[in-house]
């Protein structure tokens, strides 16, 4: 008997509960997303030198990230040119007002090594969020990265 009344429970409960969980609807009168992940788009350029003679150094690992609480690490990742050069065009969640390039030597760099730079950045909103987890397209040209040796 008290299998019979606790399988009655739960058919009545989940009848009752169902119907609320499955309603969720966007603004938009599509269901609503149960999850997802805000990002943004990210232009970024710039040249990375030493910081003595302002020479262009190839091959530095440059990636935006966040000091922020968001902690977005690991965004986007480039490897500086010939001519110190870099750009990265990516996606990542959205760094507000904590955004920074870092600056990475892996032992690659000619005239190493360098010591790791962290460049704070405020990119510039240049395109409007097109839906509820896009953020918008952020900018920034010209960030100059000056590493010293170790």
């Amino acid at each position: 008997m008290a299998k019979w009344l606790l399988k009655a429970a739960t058919v009545a409960l989940g009848s009752l509960l169902g119907p609320a969980c499955g309603r969720a609807v966007s603004e938009y009168g599509t269901p609503a997303a149960e999850y997802g992940v805000p990002s943004a788009l990210y232009k970024l350029d710039g040249n990375v030198v030493s910081s003595v003679a302002a020479t262009p150094i190839e091959n530095i690992h440059v990636t935006l990230g966040s000091s922020g609480p968001s902690g977005a690490a690991g965004g986007p990742s480039v490897v500086s040119g010939p001519q110190g050069q870099w750009l990265i065009d990516g996606t990542m969640f959205p760094c507000g007002d904590f955004c920074e390039v870092t600056a990475h030597d892996v032992g690659d760099a000619p005239g190493g090594p360098y010591a790791d730079k962290v460049v704070a950045i405020a990119p510039a909103k240049t395109a409007d969020a097109s839906g509820n987890w896009d953020a918008g397209t952020f900018e920034q040209h010209g960030i100059q990265i000056q590493l010293d040796k170790k």
